[in-house]
């Protein structure tokens, strides 16, 4: 009895797995941490967080709900990059985070199993907000401010068009 091979329990394995996860996203994080401080591109880790869990996501074995801090964190990130170094104008930055939001949960609801349909309903509740956002913030919100019942009266003849056809 002699036998060199060691037979492991699947519990010992999947210590041994946890562990070897944790220390590799260990040295991830840190690598990413040291190459950030360095060059200075801090306005990305948080999308690098999202993405990293993201593509920990995909690459599961088993049913995880790693796809809700995925989704929101890239959704997050990918605002703050938008939002930060004079990327795109300043007056249009908080339309610009809430569709971000909208994003990383349409991302949850997207990517994820069926449990997380829950995420429809704020996708799309940001992207509602962000468009009125955007409509009252640019540039055009003279013009949008001014103009904006015609909107309504458009709305009414068409509901009344539509009603007439069914009358």
């Amino acid at each position: 009895m002699t036998d060199d091979s060691v037979v492991h329990s699947a519990y010992e394995m999947e210590i041994h797995r946890r562990r070897t996860m944790g220390a590799i996203s260990l040295i991830g994080f840190g690598a990413f941490l040291l190459v950030e401080r360095t060059f200075g591109f801090g306005e990305f880790v948080v999308l690098g967080v999202g993405l990293a869990m993201f593509a920990a996501y995909l690459l599961r074995q088993r049913q995880t709900n790693l796809i809700v801090p995925a989704g929101f964190f890239t959704g997050l990130g990918t605002g703050i990059v938008l939002v930060t170094n004079n990327v795109t104008p300043h007056s249009v930055h908080g339309a610009i985070m809430l569709a971000a939001l909208a994003l990383g949960f349409g991302l949850i609801f997207t990517f994820g199993d069926a449990r997380h349909s829950w995420a429809r309903v704020p996708a799309t509740f940001f992207a509602v907000l962000a468009l009125v956002v955007l409509a009252f913030a640019g540039p055009w919100h003279v013009a949008f401010s001014t103009w904006w019942p015609l909107l309504l009266v458009l709305l009414g003849l068409w509901l009344m068009r539509k009603h007439r056809r069914w009358a």
